[in-house]
Protein backbone atom coordinates (compact mmCIF):
# COMPACT_ATOMS: atom_id res chain seq x y z
CA UNK A 1 0.00 0.00 0.00
CA UNK A 2 1.06 3.29 -1.22
CA UNK A 3 0.25 6.91 0.73
CA UNK A 4 0.86 10.00 -0.16
CA UNK A 5 2.14 12.88 2.48
CA UNK A 6 0.60 15.84 1.42
CA UNK A 7 1.75 18.66 4.03
CA UNK A 8 -0.87 21.61 4.37
CA UNK A 9 0.75 24.64 5.02
CA UNK A 10 -1.25 27.40 5.67
CA UNK A 11 -5.02 28.32 4.66
CA UNK A 12 -6.17 29.18 1.01
CA UNK A 13 -2.81 26.96 -0.41
CA UNK A 14 -4.45 23.65 -1.07
CA UNK A 15 -5.03 24.63 -4.85
CA UNK A 16 -1.49 25.27 -5.60
CA UNK A 17 -0.36 22.18 -3.07
CA UNK A 18 -2.42 20.53 -5.47
CA UNK A 19 -1.39 21.77 -8.64
CA UNK A 20 2.62 21.28 -7.49
CA UNK A 21 1.69 17.37 -6.40
CA UNK A 22 0.33 17.15 -9.61
CA UNK A 23 3.02 18.35 -11.37
CA UNK A 24 5.13 16.03 -9.99
CA UNK A 25 3.48 12.69 -10.38
CA UNK A 26 2.34 13.93 -13.70
CA UNK A 27 6.27 14.68 -14.43
CA UNK A 28 6.67 10.93 -13.16
CA UNK A 29 4.86 8.90 -15.14
CA UNK A 30 5.71 11.56 -18.85
CA UNK A 31 9.67 10.38 -17.93
CA UNK A 32 9.09 6.53 -16.76
CA UNK A 33 6.11 6.04 -19.09
CA UNK A 34 6.96 7.88 -22.54
CA UNK A 35 7.67 5.05 -24.89
CA UNK A 36 5.69 2.90 -22.65
CA UNK A 37 6.59 0.94 -18.89
CA UNK A 38 8.78 -1.13 -19.81
CA UNK A 39 11.24 -0.78 -17.19
CA UNK A 40 12.06 1.38 -14.30
CA UNK A 41 14.51 4.28 -15.26
CA UNK A 42 17.55 4.93 -12.31
CA UNK A 43 15.68 7.30 -9.76
CA UNK A 44 17.97 10.00 -9.07
CA UNK A 45 16.84 11.09 -13.16
CA UNK A 46 13.14 10.71 -12.41
CA UNK A 47 12.62 11.69 -8.81
CA UNK A 48 15.23 14.44 -9.49
CA UNK A 49 13.38 15.77 -12.38
CA UNK A 50 10.23 15.38 -10.57
CA UNK A 51 10.95 17.86 -8.16
CA UNK A 52 12.57 19.72 -10.21
CA UNK A 53 9.23 20.37 -11.97
CA UNK A 54 7.16 20.47 -9.01
CA UNK A 55 9.41 23.32 -7.20
CA UNK A 56 8.93 25.59 -10.34
CA UNK A 57 5.38 26.52 -8.47
CA UNK A 58 6.24 26.08 -4.94
CA UNK A 59 9.34 25.79 -3.38
CA UNK A 60 8.09 24.77 -0.07
CA UNK A 61 5.95 21.75 -1.52
CA UNK A 62 7.68 18.35 -2.04
CA UNK A 63 6.30 15.14 -2.54
CA UNK A 64 7.00 12.25 -1.03
CA UNK A 65 6.05 8.92 -1.73
CA UNK A 66 6.65 6.15 0.58
CA UNK A 67 5.08 2.89 1.89
CA UNK A 68 2.27 3.41 4.05
CA UNK A 69 3.03 5.40 7.41
CA UNK A 70 6.24 6.49 6.63
CA UNK A 71 6.50 10.37 6.47
CA UNK A 72 9.25 11.81 4.97
CA UNK A 73 11.77 14.71 6.29
CA UNK A 74 10.19 18.67 6.70
CA UNK A 75 12.34 20.44 4.35
CA UNK A 76 11.86 24.13 3.94
CA UNK A 77 12.69 25.75 0.57
CA UNK A 78 15.95 26.73 1.47
CA UNK A 79 16.95 23.49 3.23
CA UNK A 80 17.20 21.93 -0.24
CA UNK A 81 19.73 24.37 -1.37
CA UNK A 82 21.60 24.07 2.25
CA UNK A 83 21.16 20.05 2.01
CA UNK A 84 22.75 20.03 -1.15
CA UNK A 85 25.25 22.26 -0.28
CA UNK A 86 26.39 20.63 3.14
CA UNK A 87 26.19 17.06 1.47
CA UNK A 88 28.82 18.27 -1.58
CA UNK A 89 31.03 20.34 1.08
CA UNK A 90 31.04 17.21 3.64
CA UNK A 91 31.06 14.68 0.56
CA UNK A 92 28.21 12.94 2.02
CA UNK A 93 25.97 12.15 -0.76
CA UNK A 94 25.47 9.22 -2.35
CA UNK A 95 28.23 8.74 -5.50
CA UNK A 96 26.90 8.94 -8.91
CA UNK A 97 28.20 5.46 -9.55
CA UNK A 98 25.33 3.72 -7.16
CA UNK A 99 22.88 6.49 -8.00
CA UNK A 100 22.75 5.07 -11.61
CA UNK A 101 22.64 1.49 -10.57
CA UNK A 102 19.42 2.48 -8.26
CA UNK A 103 15.47 2.03 -9.78
CA UNK A 104 13.77 1.83 -6.57
CA UNK A 105 13.20 4.99 -4.58
CA UNK A 106 13.90 2.40 -1.72
CA UNK A 107 17.25 2.10 -3.29
CA UNK A 108 18.14 5.75 -1.70
CA UNK A 109 17.70 7.19 1.03
CA UNK A 110 14.72 10.19 1.50
CA UNK A 111 17.76 12.74 2.51
CA UNK A 112 19.22 12.21 -1.13
CA UNK A 113 16.27 13.73 -2.21
CA UNK A 114 17.68 17.32 -2.32
CA UNK A 115 21.28 15.96 -3.98
CA UNK A 116 19.66 14.53 -6.81
CA UNK A 117 17.64 17.52 -7.51
CA UNK A 118 20.53 19.56 -7.99
CA UNK A 119 22.26 17.09 -9.74
CA UNK A 120 18.84 16.76 -12.22
CA UNK A 121 19.04 20.63 -11.93
CA UNK A 122 22.51 21.40 -12.54
CA UNK A 123 22.05 18.93 -15.91
CA UNK A 124 19.36 20.96 -17.31
CA UNK A 125 20.50 24.11 -16.24
CA UNK A 126 23.83 23.38 -17.73
CA UNK A 127 22.40 22.54 -21.23
CA UNK A 128 18.87 22.17 -21.38
CA UNK A 129 18.82 21.16 -25.05
CA UNK A 130 21.10 18.15 -23.56
CA UNK A 131 19.17 16.82 -20.88
CA UNK A 132 16.09 15.43 -24.03
CA UNK A 133 18.53 13.03 -25.41
CA UNK A 134 19.97 11.94 -22.13
CA UNK A 135 16.04 11.09 -21.20
CA UNK A 136 16.02 9.88 -24.76
CA UNK A 137 19.13 7.55 -24.67
CA UNK A 138 17.93 6.24 -21.03
CA UNK A 139 14.54 4.79 -23.09
CA UNK A 140 16.11 3.68 -25.90
CA UNK A 141 18.56 1.83 -24.45
CA UNK A 142 17.02 0.18 -21.05
CA UNK A 143 15.68 -2.70 -20.20
CA UNK A 144 15.23 -4.89 -16.90
CA UNK A 145 17.99 -6.44 -17.16
CA UNK A 146 20.25 -3.39 -18.39
CA UNK A 147 23.86 -2.05 -16.88
CA UNK A 148 22.06 0.76 -16.26
CA UNK A 149 25.97 2.26 -15.15
CA UNK A 150 27.40 1.63 -18.19
CA UNK A 151 24.39 2.78 -19.98
CA UNK A 152 24.37 6.37 -18.23
CA UNK A 153 28.47 6.14 -18.05
CA UNK A 154 28.20 6.37 -22.59
CA UNK A 155 25.65 8.99 -22.43
CA UNK A 156 27.04 11.43 -19.88
CA UNK A 157 30.34 11.18 -22.16
CA UNK A 158 28.78 11.02 -25.57
CA UNK A 159 26.17 13.96 -24.72
CA UNK A 160 27.76 16.02 -22.25
CA UNK A 161 31.38 15.01 -22.78
CA UNK A 162 31.96 14.18 -18.80
CA UNK A 163 32.61 10.81 -17.05
CA UNK A 164 30.40 10.28 -14.08
CA UNK A 165 34.05 11.57 -11.39
CA UNK A 166 33.63 14.95 -14.19
CA UNK A 167 30.19 14.97 -13.31
CA UNK A 168 30.30 14.90 -9.83
CA UNK A 169 33.26 17.67 -10.06
CA UNK A 170 31.42 20.06 -12.32
CA UNK A 171 28.04 19.42 -10.23
CA UNK A 172 29.65 19.57 -6.90
CA UNK A 173 31.27 23.73 -8.49
CA UNK A 174 28.45 23.99 -9.30
CA UNK A 175 26.82 23.65 -6.35
CA UNK A 176 29.32 25.36 -3.82
CA UNK A 177 29.15 28.46 -6.43
CA UNK A 178 25.70 29.04 -6.98
CA UNK A 179 24.40 28.01 -3.18
CA UNK A 180 27.64 29.28 -1.00
CA UNK A 181 26.41 32.45 1.03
Amino acid sequence: MMSLHVPILKTGTRDSICRSIFTHRLTFNLAVGWKGFQFDLPVWVTCGLCHLMERAFRTDVNSFIFSAGLIPPPYKAEDWKKSALERVTRKKYMPLDRLMATTKASGMSPDERPTIWSMVSFLVQTDRDKFGPYHRGLKARGAHTADWTKIQTELLQRIYGWTPAQFEAEWSKWVAAKWAR
